[in-house]
């Protein structure tokens, strides 16, 4: 499954900066957001060198994708500065804007650091997957692919009561 996963989020080069792309569920009721936000990130990514990481990506969900059709990549080569490159990626589909994402992308460079301290938490492993937790408690819905674990193992170290979500405090909710 990770396999196929991998291979759908990585867009075949057709030609200098266009890429297709296919879907990980053909006969869902449309195309997965995140998806299609990871296909164009991987599309602008082909077009910069290798050493400059990702800075930053924004995106507008246009119209809902269909999953039976491939989606196009078309990518602008906004800006290629001494440190900093700028992609424009639009998925088209029909010839139609899906999405519309920019992309930055920088190289290494030392700066502040803002960024707090990582929580202590236990590992992945040690938690129940939400598949686990549905099982248990009655809760599984095959038709729910996020918890049935078809593509995505999803732990949580505070569990959510999906029949009685209660509203998490600010600092878990951002």
């Amino acid at each position: 499954m990770l396999d196929q996963l991998l291979q759908v989020l990585t867009p075949r080069f057709v030609s200098e900066d266009v890429f297709i792309a296919d879907n990980m569920h053909p006969r869902a009721p449309r195309v997965f957001g995140g998806q299609v936000l990871a296909q164009a990130l991987r599309a602008a990514a082909a077009t910069v060198p290798v050493e400059r990481a990702v800075h930053s990506q924004h995106a507008y969900f246009l119209r809902p994708g269909d999953p039976a059709e491939s989606i196009r990549l078309e990518v602008d080569r906004a800006l290629d500065g001494g440190s900093l490159s700028s992609r424009r990626v639009v998925a088209l589909q029909r010839g139609k804007p899906i999405l519309v994402s920019s992309v930055s992308f920088q190289t290494n460079s030392a700066g502040d650091d803002y960024q707090r301290t990582a929580p202590d938490v236990p590992r992945p492993e040690s938690l129940p997957s939400e598949r686990q937790r549905a099982l248990e408690t009655g809760d599984l819905d095959e038709a729910f692919p996020l918890v049935t674990g078809e593509d995505l193992d999803l732990r949580m170290v505070t569990p959510i009561d999906w029949n009685d979500p209660q509203p998490l405090p600010p600092v878990l909710s951002a």
